[in-house]
């Protein structure tokens, strides 16, 4: 003999969607805060950025203030080096260095005047504005093919900041 049963279930189920849609109203709650924050935080981040090239477009500005050299060599010529594998800092003394190589040879330094001179600038020239001068010393390792040399003179016009650096690459830099 078998014995069939049936039932019937009648749930109210209204209050457990209530409690899913205030979890859902939750969920949607949060994740209008996190993009908010998201919003703020990008917002940050950009005015921080902003700030940063505000600084460094004015550090750059004193840099050409001090070496009397155009900024728009100052510019080009560190970001040539941060190509290169330097950084700003090399690029930025080096061009002091110059400054202080070119008045030694200005006053007369026969090592600086030689230096100046195998990279094609007479002492004739070196009265010129230390922009120009500046450009024909980074244009004139172009001219220059033993490594050993280049370095030499790197060194005594440039400094050692930019001995990791190749400055035959910077014939058209500008």
């Amino acid at each position: 003999m078998s014995v069939t049963s049936t039932a019937t279930l009648n749930v109210n189920a209204t209050q457990a969607i209530q409690s899913l849609q205030k979890v859902q109203k939750q969920v949607d709650t949060l994740g209008s805060t996190f993009t908010k924050l998201r919003n703020i935080v990008g917002g940050l981040a950009l005015g921080s950025f902003v700030t940063n090239m505000l600084q460094a477009a004015d550090a750059m500005d004193d840099v050409a203030e001090s070496t009397g050299l155009a900024l728009t060599s100052v510019l080009s010529f560190s970001e040539a080096v941060r190509q290169n594998g330097g950084d700003t800092n090399d690029a930025v003394s080096a061009m002091q260095k110059f400054v202080l190589s070119l008045q030694e040879a200005r006053d007369g330094s026969i090592e600086a005047q030689q230096a100046f001179n195998a990279l094609g600038i007479s002492t004739q020239e070196l009265g010129q504005d230390q922009t120009i001068l500046f450009n024909k010393a980074i244009q004139g390792f172009g001219n220059i093919t033993k490594a050993t040399e280049q370095a030499k003179i790197k060194q005594e016009l440039f400094g050692k900041s930019l001995r990791s650096t190749n400055l035959t690459g910077y014939r058209d830099w500008e």
